[in-house]
């Protein structure tokens, strides 16, 4: 979730080894990691939007390094993701992103029997 709206929806283990929203790559992205040494964690530039005032197009865009006028102007629907079964998505880029930059995003977990048949909202 961003400013109160669903923005990525789906399999847990999919939507984490595979992130189609630019928040949930930053978010996973921004993850300690036990098999990695200590640092520095990543960040998401910017500020999150004031709720106060009403939103124009995506909440998400002035801190997404894919933004483009359509992020500024039109808010994007949750769409569904080709060739992934119940994997939704609040971008208007996602259709072309393959994959999003999330450099280190949770190994090994397509397939992790604890994960599968669970949903995740972001």
């Amino acid at each position: 979730m961003y400013a109160g709206r669903i923005v990525e929806s789906g399999p847990a283990n999919g939507l984490f080894a595979h992130p189609r929203h630019p928040y949930t790559a930053a978010l996973l992205a921004s993850t300690p990691r036990l098999d990695a040494p200590a640092g520095r964690l990543a960040a998401i530039d910017g500020q999150p939007p004031d709720l106060r005032t009403p939103l124009t197009g995506c909440p998400f865009a002035p801190r997404c390094r894919q933004a483009t006028e359509a992020c500024d102007q039109q808010e994007p629907e949750l769409r569904s993701i080709p060739d992934r079964p119940g994997h939704r998505a609040a971008c208007h880029h996602s259709d072309r992103l393959e994959e999003i930059e999330a450099p280190h995003v949770i190994e090994g977990l397509e397939g992790n029997e604890d994960l599968e048949g669970r949903a995740a909202d972001v």
